[in-house]
């Protein structure tokens, strides 16, 4: 510090002049004074010197705030501008979605109706083929009785004539069977008469 600077040559003085009588005691007592003096002086310059040396970092401090301070703005200023283009691209996206939205629902109800069309006129040709199957069905079992009962009229009457050649050939048969036994006879009684 400075007053330990300035302290220890005046009391080295102070010392020597004792030893060597009054005159030097007040030369040492003068020149206390005086380095008394300088010793204020030296303490004010520290004193300025140190106000000087705080008021250079206070200023200095304001300046980092103030940079500080600007570059929050900046900041903030570079956020902002980031919401304002992030609401920007939502708006743009919502109103993409809802004009999306809206054309999905109108080909939703497009398809909807188109869909209850086919499926009414699907309806339709549903019950026109029942009507004609169940009509063809019925043309078609009519048909086959007819035929069955044709087929039945023909067996029988192949039964009948099967029954008559039957007969028939009963007939031809006992004939065959009587002229044998008529010839066979008749060859007995030429060979009798021969003899």
């Amino acid at each position: 510090m400075p007053w330990r600077r300035v302290s220890g040559p005046v009391i080295v003085r102070c010392r020597r002049g004792v030893n060597v009588g009054n005159l030097r005691a007040e030369r040492c007592s003068s020149r206390g004074r005086g380095e008394e003096r300088d010793r204020k002086k030296i303490m004010e310059a520290d004193v300025i010197a140190d106000l000087q040396r705080k008021l250079k970092e206070t200023e200095q401090e304001r300046l980092k705030a103030a940079q500080y301070g600007l570059q929050l703005v900046e900041s903030q200023n570079e956020l902002q501008n980031q919401l304002d283009k992030c609401r920007n691209e939502m708006t743009a996206l919502a109103e993409s979605y809802e004009q999306e939205k809206y054309t999905l629902q109108r080909e939703v109800e497009l398809k909807s109706r188109m869909l209850e069309s086919l499926s009414s006129e699907c309806e339709a040709i549903k019950q026109q083929q029942k009507m004609h199957l169940e009509k063809l069905e019925e043309t078609l079992s009519r048909s086959h009785r007819q035929e069955v009962n044709e087929l039945k009229k023909k067996l029988e009457t192949l039964k009948a004539e099967l029954d008559e050649a039957r007969l028939s050939e009963k007939q031809l048969k006992h004939k065959v069977d009587h002229q044998q036994e008529l010839l066979s006879s008749k060859s007995k009684e030429m060979q009798i008469m021969c003899t």
